[in-house]
């Protein structure tokens, strides 16, 4: 128990950012109580994610879907302001499997980890696909300067507000209205999101950058969800540039944020 949890922490800190001890306690509680009914949970979720996760990100999800279980954790926080300190020191966020709330882990294709922090009248939403938390890949993954493949997903507010007063939420709905950017970082998801910001304030000219200060749209949500990580530097680039393509790159997406190079 106290390897995994170690494992939990580790890869938790290096791709999002610490948090308080006793929710690391808390989530190897649930996959303790997964693993008591499912025996083989770890081994066969590894072995389906493997199939994948060196492949796009639309055949990794199809793999996935189909499974006849699945594991979902969401941790939600409300925070007056977004100070990754204060998500350290609070001990008992919402957290569990399903939890009911706007963008849950439960939503997702496949298994799922989910940090959904309210501050204000804004949500930041940080996923990744739970068999990384777990320990697939670990050794890469933890390596230093390991690289992650990620996408920054913008919901306007106007989208936002329409959600919350009451039109039904769908993973396709989401993506059909809201802005993407996808890139690669050797840094945490939320460093990487912090040089974007910055940018952003000096002025940057950049479609994501510009959207970031509110140029393009006023914003509602801001999702970073970590796609690949444990791949090689040849691997990553690769998957980036064929997820651009397909998903992000504005001269083929209205709501594409990347531009060529």
């Amino acid at each position: 128990m106290k390897e995994r949890i170690n494992i939990i922490c580790s890869v938790i800190e290096k791709l999002f950012f610490p948090l308080h001890k006793k929710v690391y306690v808390e989530i190897n509680r649930i996959v303790e109580n997964c693993l008591t009914e499912y025996p083989k949970f770890i081994d066969e979720m590894f072995i389906n994610y493997d199939i994948g996760y060196r492949q796009n990100t639309s055949y990794c999800s199809t793999t996935e879907k189909n499974l006849f279980y699945k594991l979902d954790i969401a941790i939600h926080y409300c925070l007056n302001e977004y100070v990754l300190s204060e998500i350290e020191k609070i001990s008992n966020p919402i957290i569990g499997i399903k939890d009911k709330g706007f963008k849950n882990a439960e939503q997702y294709d496949g298994n799922s980890f989910v940090i959904n922090i309210y501050c204000k009248n804004m949500i930041y939403s940080f996923s990744i696909a739970l068999e990384y938390i777990f320990g697939f890949e670990k050794m890469n993954v933890l390596k230093q300067n390991s690289n992650q493949l990620y996408c920054h997903t913008i919901v306007p507010k106007i989208l936002f507000d329409e959600i919350k007063n009451g039109i039904k939420y769908s993973q396709e709905y989401i993506n059909s209205n809201s802005y993407k950017y996808i890139g690669v970082t050797k840094h945490s998801c939320l460093k990487r999101y912090g040089q974007h910001l910055y940018l952003s304030k000096k002025g940057s000219k950049g479609l994501f950058q510009s959207a970031l200060r509110g140029k393009l749209f006023e914003i509602g949500m801001i999702e970073h969800c970590i796609e690949r990580c444990g791949l090689t530097r040849k691997e990553i680039l690769n998957l980036e540039k064929q997820e651009i393509e397909n998903r992000s790159l504005k001269s083929k997406y209205n709501m594409g944020l990347n531009m060529r190079r």
